[in-house]
């Protein structure tokens, strides 16, 4: 790991662990700004629960930033996976359990999560987003409390571990959210005053679980400069929607002109979720324009300084005038718009023609890659200059079209198959998902995750350190992947069975994502 996470993340988390192995209370930092009540900070997790076990057993030391790491994406993982399977319409049909599964996936290993190793802040408020939506809901159809305290005590780990931009956007988001799912039979001036109240006791819940760390920071809001406002907005940039299909764009972005860094830019969240928007349109999905219209708000929020939207917020909403990346609002973005793909894909895997639709829209796409690494090629010909940018973009292309052509022999399997082995077979997505994740978010491990090959010691720049080297760092991704979708597999009769399907789907992808 590396940047920020050694600069300003890890030193306070090792003072702090200090203090408590010498069985003090960590209230005040002698060694930072001559002398300050670090605690009073929020982004820094003084009191998130998993930090603190980490400080009170075995201290806190480079392993701990890697495990906390790792253990958030499961977590975002399987929330993800949990928020889907309670937003299909048909839960019991096989093919839902298997949108939910990739859906996870895709959010937990999407360019938010990979390209921010170094903000575990961001990381933490990120992984808890889906437990929120996903515990609202259910309050809101249930009318049992406990479901608004759950989601009170997700809000309010994300407050206590988590960054101030992304946890203040899910207070914000969260206004339409309980207005869409509440539900009632009586006029809509009924339904706003049911979801205005049950907002408020969250909002109350929330404030009293994460009290020990907001009561401290009201208290010396004062005399924290950064609250004074006024702060360099960093925007974001139509043009960075490229890295949504080309991760490299991430990598040179500060060398094409933008003015965000690598970790503030990635917006992959899976090629097949931006085929599926295609088709969005034409399916009738619950909810559908509700959650696109959220979607286009974040987006708008996203652009920062390049639309009119963020900067009223910016002076007229309170302590956003002190938030500097309006690209964390991608995090939203990413949860809805996976919700409403997740639909659509439920929808397209019960419908054969729906299924040819997207075989169709997989050709074309790997049709265009392979166009523009033609036009590359000639173009390198006719030239004879390299350009290394060029050479990266044209591997994101290989790697696309590599995609999208798995995804055109799974759609033609599933077509040709039918009756009860077509449930077996729809797993092959499952695989062709996991190939697309090593394949297109590989480029980042070593850009965000690492930063030098620990047998090379030339790389070692003065002051840089790491938790694992590369090969060892795809080791541990490749762990979790395995174990997310192992626990999914449909559920045989024979456990050796099972086995063995996951070890050779896992094993046949990784050896893709290893050689591409």
């Amino acid at each position: 790991m590396k940047w920020d996470i050694m600069d300003a993340y890890y030193p306070l988390c090792m003072s702090s662990a200090d203090m408590l192995q010498e069985g003090r209370l960590p209230l005040w930092n002698a060694a930072f700004q001559f002398g300050c009540p670090a605690y009073i900070m929020l982004g820094i997790p003084y009191w998130y629960p998993t930090t603190l076990l980490f400080e009170l057993t075995t201290g806190y030391s480079l392993l701990c930033v890697a495990l906390e790491y790792c253990i958030h994406i499961v977590i975002a993982c399987f929330g993800m996976f949990l928020l889907v399977r309670e937003h299909l319409e048909e839960k019991k049909i096989p093919e839902s359990y298997i949108v939910a599964v990739i859906t996870g996936a895709f959010y937990g290993f999407s360019g938010l999560f990979i390209s921010n190793a170094e903000h575990i802040m961001i990381i933490v408020s990120a992984a808890w987003l889906p437990y929120i939506l996903l515990f609202v809901k259910k309050y809101l159809t249930s009318k049992k409390h406990i479901f608004l305290m759950a989601a009170a005590v997700c809000m309010g780990l994300s407050i206590l571990g988590g960054y101030p931009e992304i946890w203040i956007a899910t207070f914000i988001i969260l206004i339409p959210y309980f207005l869409i799912h509440a539900e009632t039979e009586n006029r809509y001036c009924i339904k706003i005053m049911k979801a205005a109240t049950a907002y408020l006791f969250f909002g109350l819940e929330t404030a009293a679980m994460a009290a020990i760390s907001l009561i401290p920071f009201l208290v010396s809001a004062r005399y924290i400069e950064r609250l004074g406002g006024g702060v360099a907005v960093n925007s974001y940039s139509i043009r960075m929607l490229f890295s949504m299909i080309m991760p490299h764009y991430s990598e040179y972005a500060g060398e094409l002109g933008e003015q965000l860094d690598i970790s503030m830019i990635s917006m992959y969240a899976g090629l097949l979720t931006l085929i599926l928007l295609v088709w969005v349109i034409g399916l009738r999905i619950k909810r559908k324009w509700q959650y696109l219209g959220i979607c286009l708000f974040s987006f708008f929020m996203m652009l920062g300084n390049n639309f009119v939207l963020h900067p009223i917020f910016y002076r007229y909403f309170p302590m956003f005038n002190s938030l500097r990346f309006p690209s964390l609002w991608r995090c939203v973005l990413s949860v809805f718009l996976l919700l409403v793909t997740a639909g659509a894909l439920e929808q397209i895997l019960r419908n054969n023609k729906s299924v040819k639709k997207l075989l169709i829209s997989n050709i074309i796409c790997g049709g265009i890659c392979i166009f523009l690494l033609s036009a590359r090629y000639i173009a390198f010909l006719l030239s004879a200059e390299q350009d290394y940018i060029a050479d990266a973009f044209q591997i994101d292309w290989f790697r696309d079209s590599i995609v999208f052509f798995v995804y055109t022999a799974v759609c033609v399997i599933i077509l040709f198959v039918k009756g009860r082995k077509k449930y077996s077979v729809v797993w092959l997505l499952v695989f062709a998902t996991a190939a697309e994740i090593f394949i297109c978010q590989q480029s980042l491990y070593s850009a965000t995750v690492v930063s030098f090959e620990p047998w090379n010691k030339e790389q070692m720049e003065p002051g840089s350190e790491i938790v694992f080297g590369y090969p060892e760092i795809r080791t541990v991704i490749f762990i979790i992947l395995v174990h997310y979708f192992f626990i999914h597999l449909e559920k045989e009769n024979r456990y050796n069975i099972k086995t063995v399907k996951a070890v050779a789907w896992f094993g046949i992808s990784g050896r893709i994502g290893g050689v591409t």
